[in-house]
């Protein structure tokens, strides 16, 4: 692998993205009340599409560099399965623990249940699949898959994870002027010390 870093990854991934989420900003903010449904439902799915935007960096980094035939092998190597058992049981424990920790444990201590996506614990196991497929887990294909890779071997795992995390918090940017999304409810700087986080997390 080169030491150089390819630029072409970040550039399409940023426009790719930040194009489809202007588009649900513009959407969002410009949408007749009495289409806000139909309007709310069109944003969800641009927003959706935007998010394959480090996947798509990653393919057309992959095929420009590499060459035909590349990127089936690119994914037939990031999509293995084959991680065992302890990975696996790892992610449903850590994910679980999360689910609790949020949503179930305020409601020992009389506070009132905070508005959840999911109507009980049981269908934990089928919105974690949707979440890897579809709510974020799909922008790995690019972060860790593909660029993460080039930035350890030119900054080092530490800086290189570091870097990665700001770069990610950086692109969401766009989220937090569409109406509705998770991040308007966030404060900017903590979301980058989470996205700092799991980027060493999820190198692990």
């Amino acid at each position: 692998m080169e030491n150089k870093i390819p630029v072409r990854f970040f550039v399409v991934t940023f426009v790719f993205s930040w194009l489809l989420w202007g588009l649900a900003i513009l959407i969002g903010h410009g949408s007749p009340q009495d289409n806000v449904y139909l309007a709310s439902g069109i944003v969800m799915a641009i927003m959706l599409i935007g998010a394959f935007g480090p996947a798509v960096g990653a393919f057309v980094s992959v095929r420009s560099i590499e060459g035909k035939g590349s990127i089936k092998t690119f994914c037939k190597r990031f999509l293995s399965l084959k991680f065992g058992w302890k990975v696996w049981l790892s992610i449903f424990l850590i994910s679980g623990l999360s689910y609790f920790v949020a949503w179930i444990i305020p409601e020992l201590f009389g506070e009132e249940r905070i508005s959840s996506y999911l109507p009980n614990f049981y269908i934990f196991p089928l919105y974690l699949i949707l979440m890897i497929f579809f709510g974020g887990g799909q922008e790995e294909i690019g972060w860790r898959g593909y660029i993460l890779p080039y930035l350890e071997k030119r900054y080092g795992l530490i800086f290189g994870s570091l870097i990665l995390g700001i770069i990610w918090a950086i692109w969401h940017i766009p989220l937090w002027f569409i109406p509705g999304s998770t991040q308007t409810y966030m404060n900017f700087i903590a979301f980058t010390f989470m996205t700092i986080g799991y980027s060493y997390f999820f190198h692990g």
